[in-house]
């Protein structure tokens, strides 16, 4: 029914051109493009393509999958090989993932990126990530909830619990936040799980500056840039269970606000003060034996774990990859939208930060014993 209606929508929108019923069934849609390169670094372009067709025994409209790849000096030529092996004409513009191969994103995107912001036909809408490993085994491989892996990883982004990890970014996103500041990002990177069929999952992060791949976060440290970065996310923070050692409760996160301050006099040993002030509202989810919410003093000590918990981890992370010279937390960008006359040579390295966190943890006063029902 999913992909039912979702060829309605596609055909309903290529109608309000000029485009006729038969322009439809004369045309192969892109629902994925995976960007690649060979040994010379010239680019390999992999598309998912759908044809509407129709099914006398089903007595609708029904769609085929098709997979093609076209090679060339560049984009341009790579799709124009792809178009020259289609059986009809391919329409990218209801593209929905443009998916750099780890390969690709670390000789450079904006290799790339050109004829993706430039075409009419390639529309800024489509969500950009890294894929680790062979694009025709992602192509190729059979994913047990959708046929098409198009459909499939755009409801992949949109479940609140994948995205929890990092909110996945359009390229319209990537193409503005790749010109500010340090010129440095955070795309989500995908992987295959399991045996076939498999699943196709978000677990780390590609760090990119300059357009070019250069460290990946780990699943862990994505949820704290998450954390310290990023408003309406969604999931979980564990924390040790104050009243059973070894012990955890998990508390899930309902809303954030993230405040961020910036200062500089220009005086003090030249030090630029950055500071986040992170709010949080949490309940209880689970945890492991009883533990009495009824108490103040626990309450006190579960609120004092989640903020010792995100505090540490996020000036950990920032002191690790300002280390590495690499400002994943946006710092120079905000200091030049604040002090646009003063030299941003160096901000980083200038830099020391402030993590402030506030904690209001929900919960029925009635509630005597979480586990118990």
């Amino acid at each position: 029914m999913k992909k039912i209606i979702f060829f309605m929508i596609i055909l309903t929108f290529y109608f309000v051109g000029c485009a006729s019923y038969e322009d439809a069934n004369l045309t192969m849609f892109t629902l994925v493009t995976i960007i690649d390169i060979d040994e010379n670094n010239k680019p390999i372009v992999t598309m998912e393509l759908f044809r509407s067709l129709y099914s006398q025994e089903k007595a609708g409209e029904m769609g085929a999958r098709f997979i093609l790849e076209g090679r060339g000096d560049t984009i341009s030529e790579a799709i124009s090989d792809i178009n020259q092996k289609a059986s009809y004409r391919v329409n990218t513009i209801h593209n929905k993932m443009l998916i750099f191969t780890d390969k690709a994103a670390k000789y450079g995107i904006d290799n790339f990126l050109g004829m993706f912001i430039r075409d009419q036909e390639f529309l800024l809408r489509p969500y950009v990530m890294i894929y680790e490993g062979d694009p025709k085994k992602l192509m190729d491989t059979k994913i047990r909830q959708e046929e098409f892996l198009g459909l499939y990883l755009e409801e992949l982004v949109r479940n609140e619990f994948a995205i929890s990890i990092h909110y996945p970014e359009r390229l319209f996103e990537y193409a503005n936040l790749r010109t500010i500041g340090a010129k440095t990002d955070i795309l989500n990177i995908i992987k295959m799980e399991g045996e076939e069929p498999s699943e196709v999952v978000i677990y780390e992060g590609a760090v990119i500056v300059e357009d070019k791949m250069v460290d990946k976060l780990t699943k862990h440290d994505m949820r704290v840039y998450t954390l310290t970065m990023e408003e309406k996310t969604n999931g979980f923070i564990t924390i040790p269970n104050p009243q059973m050692k070894g012990k955890y409760v998990s508390l899930t996160l309902l809303e954030n606000k993230i405040k961020t301050e910036i200062k500089y006099d220009g005086k003090i040993e030249n030090v630029i003060h950055f500071s986040k002030e992170l709010s949080f509202k949490l309940s209880f989810n689970e945890t492991q034996k009883i533990i009495d919410l009824t108490d103040q003093e626990i309450r006190k000590k579960l609120e004092a774990e989640v903020k010792k918990k995100i505090t540490e981890e996020s000036e950990a992370l920032f002191q690790e990859y300002k280390n590495k010279g690499i400002d994943v937390f946006d710092v120079q960008a905000t200091f030049m939208r604040k002090y646009p006359k003063e030299s941003s040579k160096d901000v980083l390295g200038r830099t020391k930060i402030d993590i402030k966190v506030e904690v209001y943890i929900e919960g029925s006063p009635n509630t005597q014993n979480f586990n118990d029902n």
